[in-house]
């Protein structure tokens, strides 16, 4: 293919304006709410979800829904994309509320965040310059969010709201009535965790009923429209409901499956780097269509070093994030205007020349030197940086993850014992909190965990809540597992492939 040579005023257009329009596309951090990313054939489910959200504005209709799907499919960028369409649509008629399960790990933490956020939307339009949700105790704060949200309720708790406090309550009750409320809750599937999951019976109670009501003594009609969204990578999350709580869950399921087909996920890869927007000057045009036609050549040419990374990560990992992060450097050392002469394109020689993570981070050297513990609370570093997308961690997130992974492990060494005579394993008791704490800090002090300075010290002085600051973890899951491929089942690191693996 013949490509017409370029001129610095087309580079300086790629550079300044369309490269970091595609380092952006290439970033996790694309789900900020401002930035509307395109996805790769999802149109469909991700205008489920906008007619969701849209029903619950326009016509007043509570709505309940669960998203499904593996890490990294687009569930969360497919979501805030629908915002970002409502948003245009129907600015300042509804109201956010966006809960973790992996930050509000019960039902109280989740509770208080959703009256914190509640309380920052009635000061932010001056109803009120106090907090006026999130005092008290957690059922008088529930009891408080349920008569905002649903006036109508007889609730028994209305001896919670202290009776100065009614008329303020009764400002915010017919303020947020003109709003619909979309709740939105990543990791849902660690709300179901408790027997009782109460908030998600109070919250899928309120959604389903959407009958009018009136108050006699205010005379308020309707009660705020809710829209309850969940996010989930557990396909079988919809069976760890309780019965009354699935009785009022509106049944409405969003499956993202990953692609299945080499082809597919070159297209997907593709759909990645280029770019979509187009101006409307014939420079530019000739900019996008340069770049374009050049990536898929790369992509679709056998041999490629291009299509071999993404064929190898097809066939290991098939981790969309992985691809990600390989591809940025490419496209920030990305080249538009070479010599026709060359034997083949200098784009794709950089991936060649590129530096190997593994020749050139000293952190590999050191995981075999490591403890067993020491390992273990790395790798629940790596698995909490995967889930919640996030650049530092602390301790006692760290911790809640390796807890929860070594219960697994253990149960799954018990069902193999259990035909050779029902051993039990009991929890070791090296896995004490004050011996994980050593642990935690031995890999700060060898650079694996970084960024956290004296104050990511479990014990120092500036420490939050007594569990040490923020820090970066160095290493990367699919990183610790290639490192260990090829560990027998049974040897000293036969454990690693089963605890990198969401």
């Amino acid at each position: 293919m013949t490509i017409q040579r370029l001129t610095n005023q087309h580079e300086e257009i790629f550079e300044e304006r369309y490269k970091p329009q595609i380092l952006t596309k290439l970033s996790h951090r694309t789900t900020n709410g401002k930035l509307k990313i395109p996805l790769y054939k999802l149109n469909k489910e991700q205008d489920s979800v906008f007619r969701i959200i849209e029903n619950t504005i326009k016509y007043k209709e509570s709505k309940s829904c669960l998203i499904l799907g593996s890490r990294g499919v687009g569930k969360t960028t497919m979501l805030s994309n629908s915002l970002i369409d409502i948003q245009n649509l129907y600015e300042n008629q509804y109201i956010t509320i966006k809960l973790n399960g992996g930050f509000q790990d019960d039902d109280g933490s989740a509770i208080r965040e959703i009256a914190r956020q509640l309380d920052w939307f009635l000061m932010s339009h001056g109803l009120t310059q106090e907090i006026m949700l999130e005092v008290g105790s957690t059922s008088g704060i529930m009891a408080r969010i349920m008569k905002v949200i649903d006036p109508s309720l007889n609730d028994e708790d209305d001896d919670n709201i202290e009776k100065e406090g009614w008329k303020e309550l009764m400002k915010a009750i017919k303020l947020l009535r003109r709003y619909a409320i979309v709740i939105i809750i990543d990791e849902f599937e660690k709300f179901t965790g408790n027997s009782k999951q109460t908030l998600l019976y109070n919250l899928f109670d309120v959604a389903q009923s959407s009958n009018s009501v009136s108050l006699k003594d205010n005379e308020i009609g309707l009660k705020s429209a809710i829209c309850v969204i969940g996010v989930t990578c557990k396909t079988t999350v919809r069976e760890q409901l309780e019965k009354r709580v699935k009785s009022r869950f509106s049944q409405r399921i969003i499956q993202i499956n990953k692609v299945k087909t080499l082809d597919e996920f070159c297209e997907l890869c593709f759909h990645l780097l280029k770019i979509d927007s187009i101006g409307n000057d014939k420079v530019e045009k000739q900019v996008v269509n340069t770049y374009n036609e050049r990536i898929k050549q790369l992509i679709n040419q056998d041999g490629s070093e291009l299509r071999k990374l993404i064929v190898k990560n097809f066939y290991t990992v098939k981790d969309i994030r992985s691809m990600k992060n390989s591809l940025k450097p490419f496209i920030f050392n990305f080249i538009l205007d070479y010599k026709e002469n060359d034997d083949e394109d200098i784009n794709d020689k950089l991936l060649t020349n590129l530096p190997k993570h593994s020749d050139n981070n000293s952190s590999f050297k050191l995981l075999h030197s490591l403890s067993e513990l020491e390992l273990k609370l790395l790798i629940c570093c790596a698995r909490v940086c995967y889930k919640t997308n996030l650049d530092t961690i602390n301790f006692g997130v760290v911790y809640e993850e390796f807890v929860q992974q070594s219960k697994h492990e253990r149960q799954g060494l018990n069902n193999r014992l259990h035909t050779v005579g029902k051993v039990e394993l009991k929890e070791a008791g090296w896995r004490g909190r004050e011996v994980a704490k050593v642990a935690w800090e031995q890999l700060i002090m060898k650079g694996l965990l970084c960024g956290g300075g004296a104050g990511a010290l479990v014990g120092a002085p500036g420490g939050r809540g007594g569990e040490g600051g923020q820090v970066q973890c160095d290493l990367g899951l699919a990183e610790v597992a290639v490192h260990f491929t090829g560990e027998n089942e049974f040897g000293n690191f036969g454990w690693v492939s089963q605890w990198c693996k969401l």
